[in-house]
């Protein structure tokens, strides 16, 4: 396809300004969704859904080659899915797609990014195939900047929860690799939070990578993945007994991994240097260590969680006495990690150090 695209220069101009179409083409290969549901929902929401999707589903010059009777073709299923050949021809129009994700981003910061409406699934859908289209751009060798790949990496972890098939997660995760050095901290959380929902052999090479430049993460960054490495060690289950791989305990088998992920929790937990983010992932990490009656790096596990519970204590006072912006001025590491987690981070605040709490 992407030889085709070449060979229509003379249509260059014309073929280019499908590049939103191409961007919900691109998210429909990897979503639950068909091509034709959007197209038509677009037609039947047109007051609500964000107006650059609207655009997208409007009939442009590339749906010959990609579309058969309005729905993509099992071949241009698999070439959307498969590599960036196609989107790295779209390079030039990496500015706007920039923008238009900036956008979309700002929506949902407006709406609050609503769970209950069904038109944000839509939405969900564009936004993750304009961050590939801009992903191609990288790959073909634009210089993303900062921003640009923060928001598409920040849209599309929102979006892969809700939209993105199983089977799809380590298509989505390779088509957004080459975003990975332009914000390596939203990178290292879409990955880690991609980890949880489902984590594949490639996941864990991706996680390894991530692991392996901890040190170069924002502090936002790092109390997350520490806590995405206990929700891991959970998830694949763990006992006070183990030694070496592989354990049987009663009827249940432990993923030889979940040592390694408590090992890793705990060490990345040294690296965090603002405290209100410390308290919060040691919190995690600790809690789950004495329900499993094991210790961080020969630490007193019940000697640690007196000094968080004190210290999230000092943290609830501190919040409780003051109004949640003035609170999240005085911890910007918080903050972030805030609007990570959640299009409401001041409503979230109050829940995320109970959560610690508890």
């Amino acid at each position: 396809m992407i030889k085709w695209f070449r060979k229509k220069e003379d249509e260059r101009e014309k073929l280019l300004k499908c590049w939103r179409r191409l961007a919900l083409m691109a998210g429909t290969a990897v979503s639950q969704y068909t091509f034709d549901s959007l197209v038509n929902y677009a037609k039947s929401v047109k007051g609500y859904v964000f107006r650059g999707f609207i655009e997208a589903a409007k009939r442009c010059d590339i749906d010959d080659q990609f579309l058969e009777s309005g729905e993509l073709t099992r071949r241009s299923l698999s070439s959307l899915a498969s590599s960036h050949d196609i989107y790295m021809a779209y390079a030039d129009k990496w500015m706007d797609i920039a923008q238009e994700l900036e956008e979309l981003k700002n929506k949902w910061l407006r709406e609050r990014y609503n769970y209950y409406l069904g038109y944000v699934n839509a939405e969900a859908v564009y936004a993750l195939g304009l961050a590939i289209l801009l992903a191609g751009a990288k790959a073909a060798g634009k210089e993303i900047d900062s921003k640009a790949a923060e928001t598409a990496l920040w849209l599309s972890k929102f979006s892969i929860g809700r939209v993105v098939e199983s089977w799809a997660i380590d298509t989505v995760i390779n088509l957004l690799h080459p975003l990975h050095d332009s914000h390596m901290s939203g990178w290292a959380y879409l990955v880690s939070n991609t980890a949880i929902i489902k984590t594949t052999d490639f996941i864990h090479e991706r996680l390894n990578e991530i692991y392996e430049n901890i040190h170069d993460l924002e502090d936002w960054a790092k109390a997350m993945i520490a806590i995405m490495y206990v929700k891991m060690a959970s998830k694949v289950g763990i006992s006070a007994n183990i030694e070496t791989h592989n354990y049987d305990i009663g009827t249940k088998t432990y993923d030889h991994n979940a040592e390694i992920y408590l090992n890793r929790a705990c060490s990345i937990l040294n690296e965090i240097r603002d405290n209100a983010l410390k308290l919060i992932a040691s919190a995690h990490v600790h809690s789950y260590l004495a329900v499993i009656e094991k210790n961080c790096l020969n630490t007193d596990p019940c000697g640690e969680l007196e000094l968080i519970s004190q210290g999230l204590e000092d943290l609830r006072m501190e919040y409780e006495g003051s109004d949640s912006k003035a609170f999240l001025d005085n911890h910007p590491g918080l903050m972030k990690y805030l609007e990570w987690h959640s299009i409401n981070p001041e409503t979230e605040l109050g829940d995320t150090i109970k959560d610690a709490w508890d």
